[in-house]
């Protein structure tokens, strides 16, 4: 089904008529790559956002050879090689970038013909993924997307004004979900900075070692930290006190880190559409379990599988393919289970280790790093049980760890809020796509939805 008025056009005359531009990224050589200069975005910077954190950079020598393959408000970024169909929108406020050859962007040339915002929400559509998919496997290579196929696709352009509504309101959904997470990443910041000041850096325990008060801490808290240093058996100097160990030292012979089910235990016709929530990699990021999508295990398969059943204050790990994330569980997500392509690590509560504080131990890129090093597997890196009962952390005083826990726990109870707000927006924006695409479901109508949600 048509939108009211829309009309059916091929890329490849709209790319004839100056009204869309299509291009892949540049092909840099090593030697062009380093600071300063721009991020060199490959396909995992891209995702439904930009994360530069760990990208190459461009130098800015080379920049007059990339010609039009330097980012520009409005573009919208494809992956297409690899892991194709992850798409971003660039806004005035992205930072400039130069694209890789992982990537493709499509540029709205003519106002008038095409609104760039509309264009990334139509690429979210079934339209365009139906075409990527009848092409992206035509190779025995990984999946691509040429631009030969992407000139050969076809889109369904609503009246210009109908474009505009539709970007208005599907943005308006998507801003509220990105300053949802800009309020996540700062608040996250403050515990990491906390963290760092605590016990990487010793700062209470410096201040009070030279006698002065920790600025920041609240009246009675100074107190917990140790006022000595002392030197350990590995020559590391420690607040007195303290000391490294490990879940497998402090917790022998129990199962505080356990492998979720394998195939023999779980299987295909055991999923429902309603029942438990089902952790796998891909729902862990960012130190959080996505809520949106789970696959799901029937009721009738929960007495054989209570033992696999997350607690609050767990800490899921991803062990295969990408090792070593990390999430906490929160008391809304108890009872929900882990897959066999994760780990769960959980302490007694009364124990020498608040979870909490371990959650965050296991957010470090020291620690992450160390991970990465030791899993198993040259081809499919993987963690197991032993690998993580043996890494070895810092153990404070439970005394300060429990300050720590409580120090961060309203920031965790908003960004739990700030998550939960961020899934609903994006089921009312996923809800409402297909319709406005379509033409069943007029933007003015949408409003009227949206409202009703307010």
């Amino acid at each position: 089904m048509r939108a009211e008025g829309g009309r059916r056009a091929s890329i490849e005359q709209l790319l004839e008529a100056g009204v869309l531009a299509i291009s892949d990224g540049y092909r840099a050589r090593n030697l062009e790559l380093g600071r300063p200069g721009l991020p060199f975005a490959r396909a995992g910077n891209i995702d439904e956002g930009f994360h530069f954190e760990d990208a190459a950079f461009l130098r800015e020598e080379h920049l007059p050879r990339v010609g039009e393959r330097v980012s520009q408000p409005g573009d919208v970024v494809f992956t297409s090689k690899g892991t194709v169909g992850r798409l971003a929108f660039v806004k005035p406020e992205t930072p400039r970038f130069v694209y890789s050859p992982q990537l493709c962007f499509w540029r709205a040339c003519d106002a008038q013909v095409l609104d760039g915002r509309f264009l990334y929400y139509w690429m979210h559509g079934e339209e365009f993924s139906r075409q990527v998919h009848s092409v992206k496997g035509q190779t025995d290579m990984a999946d691509y997307v040429s631009l030969r196929d992407q000139r050969r696709m076809h889109i369904t352009l609503p009246p210009l004004a109908e474009q505009h509504a539709i970007a208005r309101l599907l943005g308006a959904l998507d801003d509220r979900i990105h300053a949802g997470r800009r309020v996540i990443h700062g608040l996250e910041a403050l515990a990491q900075a906390l963290f760092q000041s605590w016990f990487v850096d010793f700062e209470p325990s410096r201040a009070r070692a030279e006698a002065r008060l920790p600025e920041p801490l609240r009246a009675g808290l100074a107190e917990l930290f140790p006022s000595a240093f002392t030197s350990s058996e590995l020559g590391e100097v420690l607040p007195m006190g303290w000391h490294r160990s490990s879940l497998g030292e402090l917790f022998p012979g129990t199962d505080c880190v356990m492998t979720g089910p394998f195939g023999s235990l779980l299987h295909a016709s055991d999923y429902r559409e309603e029942g438990v929530p089902l952790v796998q990699v891909a729902d862990v990021k960012e130190g959080h379990i996505g809520g949106r999508d789970l696959p799901r295990v029937g009721v009738h398969k929960l007495p054989t599988l209570e033992r696999y059943r997350l607690r609050e204050g767990d800490i899921v790990f991803t062990r295969i393919g990408v090792v070593g994330r990390s999430a906490y569980v929160p008391a809304h997500q108890a009872g929900w289970m882990i897959s066999g392509q994760m780990l769960r690590a959980r302490v007694p509560v009364e124990g020498v280790v608040h979870p909490r504080y371990l959650s965050q131990v296991y957010r470090q890129p020291l620690f992450l790093s160390r991970v990465e090093r030791q899993a198993l597997g040259s081809t499919r890196p993987s963690l197991n049980t032993a690998l993580l009962a043996a890494l070895d952390f810092l153990v404070p005083s439970r005394a300060v760890q429990d300050a720590f826990a409580a120090t961060v726990l309203p920031f965790d109870r908003r960004v739990w809020a700030e998550l939960d707000a961020s899934r609903t927006f994006e089921s009312l924006r996923d809800a409402l796509l297909p319709g406005l695409l379509s033409g069943a479901l007029r933007a003015r109508e949408a409003e009227a939805v949206l409202a009703a949600h307010a």
